[in-house]
């Protein structure tokens, strides 16, 4: 077999288990073969951290993409889109199957993988203050507000600001997208307050395949009224 480089890597299967998991997906178990040498890992690419817009509603994350030449063997011809590789320390999930290489001559080469790793970042997290509703009573009235909770959001980004004036007087209405960590506990209706501004959650569970990315994605709205 040829030389091919200097790095090892581990190989992740990720085989079906049976059952479903809390989320209703299909359960899977890791078998991991470890220490792959003779390999070559190239990270091409690491890209800026993007936020809850540009990212799939997830917050901030740098993104490496990589490339890799493994031994051209039955463990490495297996691997597929659903595998992974780990190198120095960090997990590189494939884009496609494995692709066997050969030399002109036909002989076995190598197999190339190529593979990305999202990785959160709090560089540029923000404080917000969650506070806990709890509805109304029998006869109606608001029951009293909890404890506020100060947590560190993943990523803050700003909606439109417009105002409208009109006869009930001016209308302010801010909107914000905010990324949290998905056991942060919030919920519909919640007060929550963000430079400055206090307004209502509306919250969606966003899962991701990504280990340690899932998250809650919660859109604030806030309106100020004016006076007649």
């Amino acid at each position: 077999m040829p030389y091919l480089g200097p790095d090892v890597v581990d190989l992740i299967f990720r085989d079906d288990a049976p059952g479903l998991d809390d989320d209703g997906h299909p359960n899977t178990v890791d078998r991991i073969i470890v220490g792959k040498r003779n390999s070559s890992v190239t990270v091409s690419t690491a890209t800026e951290a993007k936020g809850v817009a540009a990212n799939r509603d997830n917050g901030m994350v740098i993104r490496y993409t990589a490339k890799a030449m493994l031994p051209f063997d039955d463990d490495c011809l297996a691997l597929t889109a659903t595998c992974a590789i780990r190198h120095d320390g960090r997990v590189y999930e494939l884009t496609a199957d494995g692709i066997p290489k050969r030399t002109l001559r036909g002989a076995p080469d190598h197999v190339r993988v190529y593979a990305v790793a999202e990785v959160t970042t709090l560089e540029r997290g923000e404080q917000i203050i969650i506070t806990p509703t709890f509805g109304r009573d029998t006869t109606g009235q608001p029951r009293p507000y909890g404890p506020p909770l100060a947590v560190i959001a993943r990523s803050v980004t700003p909606g439109n600001t417009t105002q409208t004036i009109g006869d009930d007087g001016a209308v302010d209405a801010a909107d914000f997208t905010i990324a949290l960590d998905i056991d942060v506990p919030i919920k519909d209706d919640d007060r929550v307050t963000v430079r400055g501004r206090t307004g209502w959650a509306r919250v969606a569970v966003n899962l991701e395949e990504w280990e340690g990315r899932s998250t809650k994605v919660v859109l604030v709205r806030s309106r100020r009224g004016g006076r007649r």
